[in-house]
């Protein structure tokens, strides 16, 4: 013990204070990981990472991440995910548009287990009651979503007259008039017959993109080896002008220049055991 005293005394002239206290405070946190005792406590850590995926279809219970998971002393589970998740949607207003019309694409994140690797797949709640299913959303995370629409009000094309048009159109009554291009069916008038198409449109595409995180807690694990998985169901609402089922090959948008999809990409799931104090605080 005089010894060890000694020792500390001489790192305090030649590192300071500071120093000395930085390498004791390694020196207890080396104590805590290598005492059997406490060592029996220390939480468990498992990670899984997983690469890129990509819908452009509703998808109802898509699998994320599957993973086995192990319970040495029973307890609670921290599930804890992070991954990316873009949004893309494409739409186009025409003419003269009352309502507003769109797309929309949707994730609802949402974490499940099978106890002992066999049976039915349980989802966790977020909240309530872990001995009744989940109804409806009550389990899952709204990951991500994008709601893109639009309401028109464009009016038809409207040239200015020429010298010729004030002799042959009634509608010109001096060079420079403004003049409405096309009639009410939407073709075009006599005297304008190079314009052919009257309907004035407007396309626009939308994309967002972001890494987001979703989490569950599993209390009152069993000892044993499970299963768990992230699921996710993916909704995904082209605009009626814009359905991919009317491409040759809906599952290729690109060919269609139909960019509504949704992506979930690179993800990284960190399964934890975790150790809840109870009221006593022990």
């Amino acid at each position: 013990m005089t010894k060890t005293i000694t020792k500390n005394r001489r790192a305090v002239g030649t590192l300071g204070v500071a120093a000395v206290i930085a390498v004791l405070a390694v020196s207890m946190i080396a104590m805590n990981f290598t005492s059997p005792v406490l060592a029996e406590h220390q939480p468990a850590k498992k990670g899984y990472v997983g690469g890129s995926e990509m819908t452009i279809t509703a998808a109802t219970g898509y699998v994320i991440e599957p993973f086995p998971f192990k319970t040495n002393s029973g307890g609670s589970i921290l599930f804890d995910l992070t991954a990316e998740c873009a949004t893309m949607t494409h739409i186009k207003g025409k003419g003269k548009m009352a309502e507003f019309d769109g797309a929309d694409v949707q994730a609802k994140v949402y974490f499940q287990w099978q106890p002992n690797q066999s049976g039915e797949w349980l989802t966790i709640p977020i909240g309530g009651d872990y001995d009744e299913a989940p109804a409806g959303d009550a389990g899952k995370w709204n990951f991500c979503e994008q709601v893109f629409a639009i309401k028109t009000n464009l009016n038809d094309l409207i040239e200015r007259c020429t010298a010729q048009q004030v002799e042959d159109l009634p509608e010109c009554s001096a060079v420079g008039d403004p003049i409405f291009v096309c009639d009410e069916e939407g073709n075009p008038k006599p005297g304008f017959e190079d314009f052919t198409e009257c309907e004035q449109t407007i396309e626009l595409f939308l994309k967002s993109a972001g890494t987001r995180p979703a989490t569950a807690l599993l209390m009152d694990v069993p000892t044993g080896v499970h299963n768990g998985r992230v699921m996710a169901d993916i909704t995904v609402n082209p605009q009626g002008d814009l359905d991919p089922s009317e491409c040759s090959d809906p599952e290729d948008i690109t060919t269609c220049n139909i960019k509504t999809a949704l992506m979930i990409g690179k993800r990284l799931l960190i399964v934890e055991d975790v150790h809840l104090a109870n009221d006593a605080g022990l």
